[in-house]
Parts: C-alpha cells; structure tokens; sequence
C-alpha cells in the first residue's frame, strides 16, 4: 500500500510539474495574443486564465508540449473572439487600434508599412458564408471587422500587408460577394468589391502551384496568405514567392503543423512589371 501511495503522490507531482512548465512557457505568450485581439489587460487577464483553465481539462492534450502550444494558442483566440462576441464589442476601432505600429516612418517614406496579422475561425475553409456551420457564421462576423482596416489603410494610402491564416482557399470561392439577399457568402470578393471606398489587393498566393508543407499534407490549396495593399502591390519582387517546408522525417517525428511559412519580397521602389 505504500509503495502504491508513493506511486501515486510521485505521478501526481510530475503531472503537476508538467502543467506547471507548460503555463509558465507559454503565460506571457497567450496573453499577448489575447491582449491583441481585446484591447484591455484586465479582460486579457481574465481571457488568458480561462484558456488555461480550458486547456488543463484536458490532459492528454499535453503529452506533446510542442503540439499542445499549437493548440493552446487555438483555444486563445477562440476565448478572445467569444469573448468580443459575447460583449458586443467586435468592431473597427478594436482591431484598428492595435495594428499601430510601434515605431513609425514619416507619413510619405516608401519604408513605412502598416502590418496586420491574422487567425481567422477554422473549419469555413471554402463553404459559402451562410452555412449554418458555427464556423461559418463566426467567420463572417470576422469579416467586417478585417475589412473596415483595409479600408481604413486604402483612405490614408499607405503601403500595408494582411498576413496569417485565413482559414480560406480563396481559389475556391464564389466570383460574387453577396447572395441575392445581400447576405455575405464570399471573403475575397468582399473584401475587393465591394465599397467605398473600393480596395485594390494583390493576393500573393493567387496563382502559385501548392506547395505542400510535407509529404503527408493533406491540402490541396492555401489557406494561409499574404495580401498586399496601396503602394505596396507594385513593390513586390517578381517570382519572389517561397514557402519554406518540413522534411517528411520532421513532420512525422515531430508532428508538426499543418502550417509553414510563406515569404514574398518588396522593395522601396515601384516594380513595373509586377501582375495583379
């Protein structure tokens, strides 16, 4: 019986020290992440004590720490987004507000660029926006939102890029952004279409071969961009475009996201021969 005891109290505390490890890696991290998303420390607080709380329910999750920040990070935004959701508060000056730029060139310099990353809800990956999927719905709420930024950046004519995951294989939405209802269904025409002001957008991936991110990539289209607005659409260098991938072993060994990196270059100058 004691040694059975012992047993127990030791498995107890290595679960602890594990948990332990895994808040403390990734605290700071999540956070963050929360806090770019709601715009207050004490909600960002509170958001990322949830996410951890949600994440600790369920402990097969963290046998693989590397996978498990992965997901953690999921659970983050989707508190952050239920959470706006919840209060009424998705909206411009939310997103607007945390996509200044820490430090800035002069209004009129070529390298000024406003930047915004984004994680759009999963699970809508070319559905129309309709769909009674949650997914779907969420999604189309997020839209607005993305939208009104891009807008926002068109009217001051800066140089701006939209970067991250979508969750959208543009390549397969509809050509049109509304139903006969004027009910959204499609993000790309949305987002470029439809006005004022009316938006002009390069979108890197448009017309790239796939380009797995292993050889047990289950996708056929991308779903992670990089979109590029105002002046920075003819700065990019021509057949610049690259995805930096995993080797087979890695993904394997490692279990590796589903997501890899993608690149373009831009330059100061206007490149005359970039395609639109």
């Amino acid at each position: 019986m004691g040694e059975a005891t012992q047993s127990s109290l030791s498995g107890a505390q290595e679960t602890h020290d594990v948990q332990s490890r895994f808040i403390a890696d990734n605290m700071r991290r999540i956070f963050l992440q929360i806090y770019r998303v709601v715009g207050n420390v004490d909600d960002a607080q509170d958001l990322t004590q949830e996410t951890f709380i949600k994440a600790l329910q369920r402990q097969d999750q963290l046998k693989d720490l590397e996978k498990a920040a992965h997901w953690l990070s999921r659970i983050a935004s989707n508190t952050a987004i239920d959470f706006l959701r919840r209060h009424g508060r998705v909206s411009f000056s939310d997103i607007d507000d945390l996509a200044d730029p820490i430090a800035t060139a002069p209004s009129n310099s070529p390298e000024q660029i406003r930047m915004l990353a984004v994680h759009l809800k999963s699970g809508c990956h070319q559905q129309v926006l309709t769909n009674r999927r949650e997914e779907c719905q969420i999604l189309a709420d997020q839209i607005p939102v993305l939208k009104r930024w891009i807008q926002a950046r068109t009217r001051e004519g800066v140089a701006f890029a939209v970067m991250g995951d979508f969750n959208r294989r543009f390549s397969a939405e509809r050509a049109y952004a509304r139903d006969s209802s004027g009910r959204l269904i499609s993000v790309w025409p949305e987002l470029t279409q439809r006005g004022p002001p009316y938006v002009e957008l390069l979108n890197t991936t448009a017309g790239q071969p796939y380009i797995g991110c292993s050889g047990m990539d289950r996708f056929h289209a991308y779903i992670d961009h990089i979109v590029l607005g105002g002046p920075l659409i003819t700065r990019m260098i021509p057949d610049s475009f690259e995805r930096t991938t995993y080797a087979d072993d890695d993904a394997r060994k490692f279990t590796l996201s589903d997501h890899c990196p993608l690149a373009v270059r831009v330059t100061s100058e206007e490149v005359n021969d970039v395609e639109r």
